[in-house]
């Protein structure tokens, strides 16, 4: 006798394919047992088990579950690996469709306004992942370290100088250690002066930061202000719905981003987009979302 491997019928000898699911039979159930593989509409089970055969599964097959009032694709237990790595490629080519599906019809839908956004913030995603990225250090910080290292320059090569001349001059008795070379305190003098030159150097730095600070932290206040009255946290949302509706929680945070920016850059001109990265992470972001963590 025959049977079926997914519907568990039994046939006559000769029949080889199931009348009712198409499967091929096997001389014995216990050849070849099976498995459910997903359960869901009918409707899905089918597009399912058609792309399973295309890809040569021949004995899988939709059955109706009575329990759960469910339709399910049951598949060889011998090919359940193959059979799921399959089911998540279908999974992921349907969800692609779907999204592009609803991509396009947001943008029949959308206003010119609307359309302009969706540009401009697909614009600023392809920048974000073609753009090399970088460190923003603001001109406070900058300005900081050059006055530090500045301070650390000018001790180091003014102390320097001073023991070489307390040195020479018999104050502090060294010429027994160094045998009076005078070589070696012409070249430390060198070396000290040097280092006293590029202390100057970083304190003229540090100077010019000092105008940088001044400008960057007024383009700060003007970009804050214009932020807290033109940026809403649910119209950044439903923009960001209208490319993905699958969106949700934390995955917001990144695309949320984006539209910020790219809102900042259509207002604002010839930004550094480092600057505007970190100003977006440390300010914006928790001022259009204050109940949510970066």
């Amino acid at each position: 006798m025959a049977w079926c491997p997914v519907c568990k019928n039994e046939y006559r000898p000769g029949i080889k394919i199931c009348a009712d699911c198409g499967a091929e039979l096997v001389e014995s159930l216990d050849e070849n047992p099976s498995k459910a593989l997903i359960y869901g509409q009918k409707e899905l089970m089918d597009d399912i088990n058609g792309f399973l055969k295309s890809n040569g599964v021949k004995e899988s097959g939709v059955l109706y579950d009575p329990t759960s009032g469910n339709s399910y694709v049951n598949v060889p237990e011998s090919d359940l690996k193959r059979c799921t790595d399959l089911l998540n490629v279908y999974m992921n080519e349907r969800e692609s469709r779907m999204k592009q599906k609803a991509m396009q019809e947001a943008v029949a839908n959308a206003t010119p306004e609307q359309l302009e956004v969706m540009k401009k913030m697909a614009a600023a995603q392809q920048s974000a992942m073609t753009r090399k990225p970088a460190v923003y250090e603001s001109s406070k910080k900058k300005m900081e370290e050059n006055k530090a290292s500045a301070w650390s320059l000018l001790i180091a090569g003014l102390g320097g100088i001073i023991f070489i001349v307390l040195c020479l001059t018999g104050v502090i008795p060294a010429n027994n250690f160094f045998q009076g070379s005078y070589l070696f305190f012409g070249i430390m003098g060198g070396l000290c002066l040097i280092f006293v030159v590029a202390g100057i150097v970083s304190f003229k730095s540090a100077k010019g930061f000092e105008k940088d600070v001044e400008s960057e932290n007024s383009l700060k206040a003007t970009l804050e202000t214009w932020c807290k009255e033109n940026l809403r946290g649910e119209d950044i949302d439903r923009y960001i719905k209208m490319r993905d509706p699958s969106l949700e929680g934390e995955s917001l945070f990144f695309p949320r981003n984006e539209l910020i920016k790219a809102r900042i850059n259509h207002q604002f001109m010839n930004l550094d987009q480092d600057f505007l990265d970190r100003f977006v992470d440390d300010v914006v972001y928790e001022m259009v979302y204050p109940n949510e963590e970066a």
